[in-house]
């Protein structure tokens, strides 16, 4: 992930600076899960990463609703419409 530049577009897109540390953060989070349980890094994340990772929050009791909006918001960054359009459904 390009920190710098993702919260350059956040700005951009008018989020305020809360708004954008959340969104680095849960951007972050994700990624650790993808390091620790899928073995992988962001570039190589596939629509079924992101299941398994809303199965994960939602058997801990957890909603994924925002950590799914803080996806969309990445992967619109990325211009990667096939994981946008998967993460905007599963929301």
């Amino acid at each position: 992930m390009n920190e710098e530049d993702f919260r350059k577009y956040l700005k951009r897109e008018g989020k305020k600076p809360h708004v954008v540390d959340r969104n680095v953060n849960v951007l972050k989070d994700f990624m650790s899960y993808l390091q620790e349980k899928r073995k992988k890094n962001l570039e190589a994340v596939t629509t079924d990463d992101i299941d398994a990772f809303v199965f994960e929050l939602e058997s801990k009791k957890q909603s994924a609703k925002g950590y799914l909006y803080i996806l969309m918001n990445y992967f619109h960054f990325l211009d990667n419409k096939e994981l946008l359009q998967h993460t905007s459904f599963k929301r």
